[in-house]
């Protein structure tokens, strides 16, 4: 198991331990998002994060849900980075499903929010390619790659900072909120 700096192990090393693909803690991680969730309905990064948890568990429909609520939550409160993320894996799950359009849908849709995520731009530029629609696909590719490129640690793609040790801009704040949410 790796660790960051701060001597926290990352979500996904916790999900894929010895003991299992996603390890003992998938059942803590889905619990206490959930249990979050029962305090603050409308935390759209939780019903994000509970979401990518269920769909590596192989449960796409409650993943589809919380996704959903995520996005839908997201845009209320103008979360930009949990709105982009809940449209990237919609996206993915609609083409595991074998939902093109629709997947291209949500893939457009992650660009409307965040036209600088390389991440989309790419999974869209493969899907189309797939679908056949070659000359789209590959001008996206290559725009997708020529943004990756430009991408400064400050101005990634959401996609890249999604992982726990990656986003230490958010973390006082995040601290915060628990903290202040524990002592209710």
């Amino acid at each position: 198991m790796s660790v960051s700096q701060s001597g926290a192990a990352s979500t996904t090393d916790l999900l894929s331990t010895s003991h299992g693909r996603f390890g003992p803690f998938r059942k803590d991680a889905e619990h206490f998002f959930r249990q979050a969730l029962s305090l603050v309905p409308d935390l759209a990064e939780a019903h994000l994060r509970l979401g990518r948890v269920l769909y590596l568990v192989d449960r796409p429909r409650e993943a589809d849900a919380e996704w959903q609520d995520a996005l839908r939550h997201a845009r209320s409160h103008r979360d930009t980075f949990v709105a982009y993320l809940a449209s990237l894996f919609l996206g993915r799950l609609d083409e595991d499903e074998q939902h093109f359009s629709t997947a291209v849908d949500h893939y457009r849709e992650a660009l409307a929010i965040d036209p600088a995520g390389y991440t989309a731009r790419l999974s869209l530029g493969r899907l189309l390619v797939t679908l056949g629609q070659d000359s789209e696909g590959w001008a996206t590719i290559r725009e997708g790659l020529k943004l990756a490129n430009k991408s400064a640690p400050t101005s990634r793609d959401p996609w890249s900072a999604y992982g726990f040790e990656a986003v230490p801009w958010q973390l006082a704040d995040r601290i915060a909120d628990l903290r202040e949410m524990w002592r209710r």
